[in-house]
């Protein structure tokens, strides 16, 4: 047993103080008034800092607080007794609430990065200035044409007659730019056309071979186009430097965020467009296409050739890997619902709105 730690009691929802004294005995903290004592256990006792001659109080839960002057019997008492138990109890305690922490630090960084990082990567692409994208668009086009590409085998005629079409159908205002390109591995040349944040669209020799017509190469333009419209190119690059960015702050070496700013372009390269950007470019596509005298469904005709055209190759190269932004779409499967869809109301000379289509 303690000695006895003179002291005012401030009882439990109750106004005033009383006289009172506080005591230890086998682990249990006693608070005597008068002759009516009150007993609460030692691990439930939270006893406040010593902070000079400043007055000590002493939690004891449900009973209320008590407080005294007596500060060397406090320290007295935490020494001999309170320290080990309390140490034990918060850290009982403390487990709670750790995982309590986790589960809710888990929610947030996975709703960071599902909703917050697409949300504000969406906000920062469309404040980018066209200045800067124009930049970021030549960086990539100067790597290209020194590592990748190489100019294009088409006749002068074939190419005058695809931008002259381009340019009078599908981009009378000029907003766009057509580049024709051929790969400079001539084992693994990809049929496709990608799309730059300026406005520039780089088609592969490979492409204009595989499409049966003029519409085909249109409706693969127009869904190149959408990518440029809702700026995905720079939604990928703002997402991706602000997950890098969360990422090397998170690790902690700060000064690693200066080289992300550094591979801007290669990081345009490498990101792939999200599903849902694909959808979109998708729909944006399809009432291009309609508007335009096109039937959608023929969008599906060549995607799937391209498809084919890429199973075909098989080999795992660099250049293939790097490409993985231009070249990775969703499965055919589902765009051919939503093609079919339209189709079916370009046939029928409908509207064909996107609530009707979704699925």
């Amino acid at each position: 047993m303690t000695n006895p730690i003179l002291g005012k009691w401030h009882k439990h929802r109750q106004a005033g103080a009383c006289d009172a004294q506080l005591h230890l005995v086998d682990g249990v903290c006693f608070v005597t008034l008068d002759d009516t004592q009150h007993q609460i256990s030692l691990g439930e006792v939270e006893i406040s800092p010593r902070l000079g001659n400043v007055k000590r109080t002493v939690r004891l839960g449900n009973l209320g607080t008590f407080i005294t002057t007596d500060n060397d019997a406090i320290d007295v008492l935490l020494k001999n007794n309170l320290q080990n138990n309390n140490y034990t109890h918060r850290l009982e305690s403390n487990h709670k609430w750790m995982l309590v922490a986790i589960v809710v630090t888990i929610v947030f960084v996975f709703s960071l990065f599902k909703w917050g990082v697409p949300f504000a990567g969406e906000k920062i692409a469309y404040m980018v200035p066209d200045k800067v994208t124009k930049i970021i668009s030549q960086d990539v086009m100067e790597f290209l044409d020194e590592h990748l590409l190489e100019p294009s085998t088409l006749t002068t005629q074939k190419r005058q007659d695809i931008r002259q079409h381009f340019n009078q159908k599908l981009n009378k205002k000029s907003a766009y730019t057509l580049h024709f390109r051929a790969w400079n591995d001539d084992e693994s040349p990809i049929a496709n056309a990608f799309a730059l944040p300026s406005g520039d669209v780089i088609v592969t020799d490979e492409l204009i071979k595989l499409a049966k017509n003029q519409d085909e190469i249109d409706a693969i333009l127009l869904h190149e186009i959408a990518h440029i419209v809702y700026r995905h190119g720079l939604q990928s690059v703002a997402r991706a430097s602000f997950i890098a960015t969360i990422s090397t702050v998170v690790i902690g070496d700060i000064n690693a965020i200066a080289d992300i700013g550094i591979g801007l372009g290669s990081l345009l390269i490498e990101t792939n467009y999200s599903r849902d950007h694909e959808s979109e470019a998708d729909l944006f596509a399809f009432k291009k296409m309609s508007a335009a005298g096109i039937d959608p469904q023929i969008f599906i005709h060549i995607m799937q050739r391209i498809s084919d055209d890429k199973e075909v190759d098989t080999q795992d190269t660099q250049n293939k890997k790097l490409l993985g932004y231009f070249s990775s779409h969703p499965n055919t499967v589902d765009r051919n619902k939503i093609a079919e869809k339209y189709s079916l109301c370009f046939q029928k000379q409908t509207s064909c709105d996107q609530e009707s289509v979704e699925h």
